[in-house]
């Protein structure tokens, strides 16, 4: 069953069209990575979806019914962190429970444990490395108790190494908590790794160029021939080698 159905989206600005005439349906529990290049609307989309921005046309469904957006029902991680930089790592997480109970802060205990931050709960945002600090808003963001994440392009300031354990980290948390994840990423090999589906995007106005239903479990191995030929064919179309 479709969690989010978006149809027919139309953005213009300045006369400009960024989106005309979008589509996309996504499935519950899917981790879904929207691909395309660099300004094609992407972050714009996410705009319209948590409500930043009104669709001169277009409509959202979730699970059938109309909306006028996203924002009661999906939680947003943008690139940067934002934490607060005057509260814990701890307290930052707690953020969206407001007048939060000792339930919740025992499931945050809970949840850096899982994140690999048990023992720095009560460490300024400061003292934490970059990796620290993004599983510090992943878990901000899980907090929201929203059956939908939109990540937008959560690891990219990263290195390698750090990037490639919150891959892995990503995929479990959706096991664990069956959450439905769309990722905006420009890392082709990053979305075949931690995906269910992938979706291509052209330039503007945006639209969907291609979509893969990924095969195997989760995370995939970079060096597996079926990611290694979906690969070398994303980044194909992407250069528009292949027509």
């Amino acid at each position: 069953m479709n969690l989010l159905s978006v149809q027919g989206l139309k953005k213009d600005f300045d006369g400009l069209s960024v989106l005309e005439d979008f589509s996309l349906s996504v499935a519950r529990g899917d981790f879904v990575s929207l691909i395309g290049p660099s300004g094609c609307g992407k972050s714009t989309f996410f705009d319209l979806l948590t409500g930043a921005v009104p669709p001169d046309e277009g409509e959202l469904l979730w699970e059938g019914c109309g909306v006028p957006d996203l924002s009661t029902k999906a939680a947003w991680m943008a690139q940067t962190d934002l934490l607060l930089p005057w509260l814990s790592a701890m307290e930052n997480s707690l953020l969206p429970k407001n007048n939060y109970t000792l339930q919740d802060r025992e499931r945050a205990v809970d949840l850096f444990r899982k994140l690999g931050l048990g023992g720095f709960e009560d460490y300024l945002p400061n003292r934490l490395s970059g990796g620290m600090r993004q599983r510090t808003a992943l878990a901000r963001t899980i907090m929201f108790d929203r059956e939908l994440i939109l990540l937008d392009e959560p690891l990219s300031a990263l290195d390698s190494l750090t990037r490639q354990g919150l891959q892995g980290l990503l995929v479990a948390l959706q096991k664990d908590f069956g959450k439905t994840i769309i990722m905006i990423t420009h890392d082709v090999e990053e979305a075949l790794i931690t995906s269910d589906v992938v979706v291509l995007l052209s330039e503007q106005p945006m639209e969907v160029r291609s979509i893969y239903e990924i095969e195997g479990e989760k995370p995939r191995l970079r060096d597996d021939p079926y990611v290694v030929a979906l690969r070398k064919e994303i980044l194909g179309l992407l250069r528009g080698d292949i027509r």
